[in-house]
């Protein structure tokens, strides 16, 4: 959806029917920013009730919290800044992409577990761009391994098989048509509901739903 005030965009949002909260968004412009949620499992024994605990003290879901963001941060810095500050409900991933920058914030419910930065030293990463799935795989997390999500089944990682395809490609001149090619690589293809390529600088916003594996990929 495309959400607007006095009938200028403000923001938008790739919706589910009946779900109010953003899961991927974007506010358009030369300091805009796009975000993405993804599922973290939680690092430490307890998690799941330390999560139940926040829910019915009250605090509010995450995804309604990165809506706010949408709605009132206007710039990368500030949202980044938020984001990484304000209290969670459970462990989860937001990948925040701005001009020319952009960082996967791995979230614990009151605090930042982990960063990585586009263009600054990352494990397993080429500077030119920053991964994630939905495991801590920079810290050895061997549930990755086992998750039957990808197009090659289990032990077969999807972020392995979207890096073997990513460090193909010349450093520094990553293409639009790199990325296409990646998310929808039958070892990176899963079980998702929607997949998209943003670009706020450019105003690309290119969602797609990947109900079928293309021929090729067959």
């Amino acid at each position: 959806g495309v959400f607007t005030w006095n009938g200028k965009e403000v923001f938008r949002s790739q919706m589910v029917a009946g779900y109010t909260m953003a899961i991927t968004g974007a506010r358009f412009g030369d300091d805009g920013y796009a975000i993405e949620r993804n599922t973290r499992y939680a690092d430490h024994k307890g998690g799941f009730e330390e999560m139940m605990k926040n829910l019915f003290s009250g605090r509010p879901l995450n995804g309604w919290s990165l809506r706010k963001v949408l709605e009132t941060v206007d710039n990368y810095d500030s949202a980044v800044s938020e984001i990484q500050t304000m209290p969670y409900t459970s462990t989860e991933y937001c990948i925040i992409s701005g001009v020319q920058k952009g960082r996967i914030i791995s979230r614990n419910p009151d605090n930042v577990a982990h960063l990585q930065i586009l263009d600054q030293p990352n494990y397993k990463e080429r500077s030119d761009y920053i991964i994630i799935t939905n495991f801590d795989y920079f810290w050895g997390d061997v549930r990755e391994w086992f998750d039957p999500t990808g197009g090659n089944g289990m032990f077969h990682p999807r972020r392995i098989a979207a890096q073997k395809y990513l460090n193909s490609t010349v450093e520094g001149e990553i293409t639009y048509d790199d990325l296409w090619n990646t998310i929808n690589d039958k070892g990176v293809f899963a079980d998702t509901i929607f997949q998209a390529i943003i670009n706020v600088e450019r105003g690309v916003w290119d969602v797609s739903q990947p109900d079928v594996l293309p021929e090729s990929q067959k």
